[in-house]
């Protein structure tokens, strides 16, 4: 089993498309790619820093063959939040996730978006991927 959440945080992090997006919409600008694998402290979570991305991963499916795990099949959801007055730029990063995580075989499974009641004035965006991952020859299990 891999840490999917920290893999799929580097590969969000490395596309240089999505960073621009989301730097472009922050209020207050960062001197890193707010790319999270655990929720932020209370005093990042602020409005002005919004879009910031949160990627927790869970569930691990596998395919098996004479007793040996072929295939991983990890699932991650990857959330994020932007402020209301951007909505219509929501799809934008939606799609550029979508196509980064595409790059790596995963497959969106779910998608909504929502209000979030804790975060006034905030859009919480979910993305839920499932992928495959061929195991190596050198990891057994």
């Amino acid at each position: 089993m891999s840490l999917i959440d920290f893999e799929v945080a580097d590969w969000l992090t490395a596309n240089q498309d999505l960073v621009d997006k989301l730097a472009e919409l922050r209020q207050n600008k960062l001197d890193y790619a707010p790319i999270f694998t655990d929720t932020p402290d209370d005093t990042f979570i602020k409005i002005e820093n919004t879009p910031w991305i949160r990627v927790t991963g869970f569930g691990d499916g596998a395919v098996y063959a004479d007793n040996q795990r072929l295939f991983e099949q990890p699932n991650v959801q990857v959330d994020f939040w932007v402020r209301e007055e951007n909505v219509d730029r929501l799809e934008d990063i939606a799609e550029e996730i979508y196509r980064t995580m595409k790059q790596h075989y995963f497959e969106r499974t779910d998608f909504n978006h929502e209000r979030d009641t804790d975060f006034n004035g905030c859009i919480m965006v979910r993305n839920v991927f499932a992928g495959i991952k061929e195991r190596t020859a050198d990891r057994n299990g």
